[in-house]
């Protein structure tokens, strides 16, 4: 079977990694091609795509350019979605000397679009692969498109039951958990730098959170629960990212008499290594699908407090690899984290447990066979069938 997917990589999001880490874990499987954008401002992506997917990867450009500013201009929007018209006959083209038995993409607007127009000109089946809550920030097409493809594979069993919801019938859907990124322990002096840098000298319990300071990724819950769990342990909290909600968190922080306890690091590209400089990791976000945060934090050994809410209960056993509170509720979240800051046993035996848990259940390689079970199933047999668009 060949799969032809395509992408028009929005720089190496968390859709292009995990598509890239199933491709690279197909294990002969089946033939993978994928058509990604390129142009003179973004080269790096694609070169990334074929290192780790270990597929041909045929770079056009795909008429999307990055925004300006804060909010697009209508112009923009319209130049870009022309030149995607303008480079469509050639993208079809290829794609019918490429001759793929699927095509594949992501949810994403202009993704889907391509692909979309792509199936529908060679009668091809389409995969769209959901990583996001339904809602209107998906756009009209793929919205449409969810209901009429040919199978939706979802990142969580809860984005599987949002899909129902929108009308995607049970046998389209198909859960595959995302794969943990890969972890690899950076030299202790590394860390032993980091813990000094946020404050965590000797052994004082370092938490950490890591993600686009939104108000759906928690980090106000985080820092209430903070204040009420520390005590007198001299505990440290990092927040690492940034994002719009950043003033306020960080008015939260000083007006709950947190300035000297909470560090701001801003966006990093070193979070392996601040991961193993944290004891315990907390995540309440709202709703979030699959938080490959949370996967990265589980295999790198940490404990992981939560809201049971969204995809988090399908990563984190609770109870066993980390402490999940009623959704919504500060004072489960207050009490889950004041436990593992104050018992060092208990936060040391549910990061192991959660290193185990990784190596078992989310491994790329896991992931990507169950991908390749998914594909194969739907469109790899003679009985395969295909729903005309």
């Amino acid at each position: 079977m060949r799969v032809l997917g395509i992408q028009i990589a929005y720089g190496f999001s968390s859709e292009v990694q995990v598509f890239t880490r199933m491709l690279g874990n197909r294990a002969g499987r089946y033939d993978a091609t994928v058509i990604a954008h390129e142009w003179n401002g973004d080269r790096e992506t694609a070169r990334r795509i074929e290192e780790g997917a270990g597929a041909s990867v045929h770079r056009m450009d795909l008429g999307w350019r990055p925004n300006r500013g804060e909010r697009r201009p209508t112009t923009d929007k319209m130049l870009s979605w022309a030149r995607l018209g303008l480079a469509l006959p050639a993208v079809i083209a290829k794609v019918r000397q490429l001759a793929p038995d699927v095509i594949y993409s992501s949810q994403q607007a202009w993704d889907c679009t391509l692909a979309t127009a792509v199936a529908r000109a060679l009668g091809k089946p389409q995969v769209i692969h959901l990583h996001y809550v339904i809602g209107p920030w998906l756009r009209r097409l793929p919205l449409r498109r969810l209901r009429t493809c040919d199978l939706v594979i979802t990142v969580s069993r809860f984005i599987g039951d949002a899909a129902r919801h929108h009308g995607v019938s049970e046998d389209r859907i198909a859960p595959v958990l995302n794969p943990a990124p890969a972890w690899r322990p950076p030299a202790p002096e590394m860390v032993r730098a980091l813990r000094d840098e946020c404050g965590a000298d000797g052994d004082r319990p370092l938490v950490g959170i890591v993600g686009r300071i939104s108000e759906s990724k928690g980090q106000i819950e985080t820092v209430r629960a903070f204040a009420g769990a520390v005590g007198n342990s001299g505990a440290r909290l990092v927040i690492v990212g940034d994002g719009p909600q950043r003033n306020e968190v960080e008015q939260a922080a000083r007006a709950l008499g947190l300035r000297e306890r909470v560090t701001f690091t801003g966006n990093r590209n070193d979070v392996p290594a601040l991961l193993a400089a944290f004891d315990v990791f907390v995540h309440p976000s709202h709703f979030d699908p699959c938080p490959l945060a949370v996967l990265e934090a589980q295999a790198a050994g940490l404990p992981v407090v939560a809201f049971a809410e969204g995809g988090i209960p399908e990563i984190v056993a609770a109870g066993e690899t980390g402490l999940l509170a009623t959704p919504r509720v500060q004072e489960e979240l207050t009490a889950a984290l004041r436990r593992l800051i104050e018992d060092r046993t208990l936060r040391t035996g549910m990061g192991e447990a959660a290193t185990r848990r990784t190596r078992t259940h989310f491994t790329a390689e896991r992931q990507g066979a169950r991908f390749a079970e998914v594909l194969l199933s739907h469109f790899g047999g003679a009985g395969a069938t295909h729903r005309p668009a």
